[in-house]
């Protein structure tokens, strides 16, 4: 398994969706990434890293809906409901 050290990274977003953990059955909000490059402070400027698809997650509960908005805010979105980023509502927001 990759692990990417902290940083800074360029990625494209391949793929978002939502679903449910299987524990507990909390929504969330997924992006599925590709890490192309990263920014290396020994160097001057990006540098090419392995590229293996990740997925990073947003959960939508009570607790963690807060900061979600605010990482998805960061990202670009600009709407009012989680809704506007499902792929299965015509016009979604694509990130």
């Amino acid at each position: 398994m990759t692990h990417y050290e902290p940083g800074k990274y360029v990625a494209r977003i391949v793929g978002q969706g939502f679903g449910e953990s299987g524990n507990k059955g909390t929504p969330y909000f997924y992006l599925r990434i590709t890490p192309d490059s990263y920014f290396d402070k020994r160097s001057d400027g990006a540098v090419p890293c392995p590229v293996y698809e990740r997925t990073l997650y947003f959960y939508i509960s009570e607790a963690a809906v807060p900061y979600t908005v605010q990482d998805l805010r960061r990202l670009g979105f600009i709407g009012n409901s989680f809704k506007e980023l499902d792929p299965e509502t015509d016009g979604f927001f694509s990130l």
